[in-house]
């Protein structure tokens, strides 16, 4: 037999021979039959062919078979292949590494920076509150002041506060004069320097005519919501609104409720 010519030949593995011809090879064949009306039920075949080659002594499939050196060269082009392949990975793999290292640094840099801006908010936050005691004694205000620091430092959820509940709403004019009233005013005067005895006052005759709700706001910006119109107190962070509410389930009387708070952002 004639050596394998380069870089290869179609044989036929039953009888050797060469001399080969392209046919045809089903791969899959489907036969769908239609019930219809009619003496013969029609039937639909559908196939897959594809090119072949085939002996032409024994119609036996041939086989493509590859000169030796081909096989080698082909050997080499898949170690080379398997070379470069693995040379991509190891960098592919150092680059996800750098990357991943990066983010670490990153992540652990950024859980730091977030560490010492949760501690710089709890201590914006106790040394407000501590400014709050330090007046409040000085003003003799015996009331409670409500500190709520959350526990992630969230600025929004961080805040101090008092506030006074006046019942019947007709002592509001007595309730600045009182001893508590008064005690509430110096707080406010030395926190915003705003005098709530003058702005947060109504007359009897504006009391007789107000509805639910109504009321003024102390903003450190001045503030407009429909009819309501607040004034510019001191410095940021702090907010403050008087408001008027009927007599319900929960009061006997008409009322009013003043509330004055510190917050770590301000309201806009």
């Amino acid at each position: 037999m004639e050596p394998i010519p380069y870089p290869g030949c179609y044989q036929c593995p039953r009888c050797n021979s060469r001399d080969v011809y392209i046919g045809e090879k089903t791969l899959s064949a489907t036969a769908i039959t239609v019930n219809t009306a009619g003496p013969v039920d029609p039937t639909f075949i559908t196939a897959n062919k594809i090119d072949v080659h085939r002996c032409r002594n024994c119609n036996t499939e041939a086989d493509y078979i590859y000169h030796p050196r081909k096989k080698a060269e082909i050997r080499q082009q898949r170690l080379k292949s398997l070379k470069i392949a693995g040379v991509v990975l190891v960098v592919i793999l150092v680059l996800n590494g750098l990357a991943y290292g990066a983010d670490r640094v990153k992540g652990a840099v950024s859980a730091s920076r977030a560490q010492s801006l949760r501690t710089e908010r709890v201590k914006e936050i106790n040394s407000e509150y501590v400014k709050w005691v330090a007046y409040a004694k000085k003003c003799n205000f015996m009331e409670r002041i409500d500190k709520y620091s959350a526990a992630d430092g969230s600025p929004l959820e961080s805040s101090i506060s008092v506030a006074a509940l006046i019942e019947p709403a007709s002592e509001l004019p007595k309730f600045w004069d009182s001893e508590k009233g008064t005690a509430l005013d110096c707080l406010t005067q030395k926190l915003v320097e705003a005098p709530l005895s003058q702005l947060f006052t109504y007359s009897n005759q504006e009391i007789g005519s107000l509805n639910q709700f109504d009321g003024k706001y102390l903003f450190d910006e001045t503030f407009e919501n429909s009819a309501v119109r607040g004034v510019l107190g001191k410095g940021k962070n702090y907010q403050g609104y008087i408001s008027f509410g009927k007599a319900d389930k929960y009061h006997k009387q008409d009322y009013f409720f003043i509330y004055v708070h510190w917050q770590f952002n301000p309201l806009k």
